[in-house]
This record gives C-alpha cells, structure tokens and sequence, in this order.
C-alpha cells in the first residue's frame, strides 16, 4: 500500500469527534481538504462555527450513550 492510498479520503465519510478546537479542529479541515464529507462531533456548541459545504457539525457528548448512532445517523442523512 502506498502513502497516497492511505491518504485516500475522497468521497468517504468520517466522523471526528473533540471537532471544535484544536487537533479536533484540524483533522476535519485536513480531511475536507482531501475531499472527505465529515461529521464534525464536539460537546461544545462552538463546534457549529465549522458548518460548511461537506461538514455537518453535531453537539453531543460521545461519553452519552447513543452518541454514535446519533452521528452515524446524521452521516446517513446528510451523504447518503
């Protein structure tokens, strides 16, 4: 496998969680950049400043049970 086949994001979905600030923050703008649709999970509400075409933000606290399904499920709805 090569480094640019790992890197391959384009057209995936992910889900970053700790999205609103810094490696958070920075993993989502990285993976838009490479063409990746995100989910951009964070318990601040601050998170909501990331909105944009391929990023859906989502406050929720990923300790809660039911977090990921709830994530997946926004993912589903909006890159589906």
């Amino acid at each position: 496998m090569t480094v640019n086949q790992v890197n391959e994001v384009d057209g995936k979905v992910a889900i970053v969680t700790g999205a609103a600030s810094g490696i958070g923050k920075a993993t989502v703008e990285l993976l838009r950049a490479r063409g990746a649709k995100v989910i951009a999970e964070d318990v601040d509400p601050d998170v909501r400043s990331l909105k944009a075409d391929g990023i859906v933000p989502l406050v929720a606290d990923i300790s809660r049970d039911g977090s990921a399904e709830e994530a997946v499920a926004l993912a589903l709805e909006h890159f589906e």
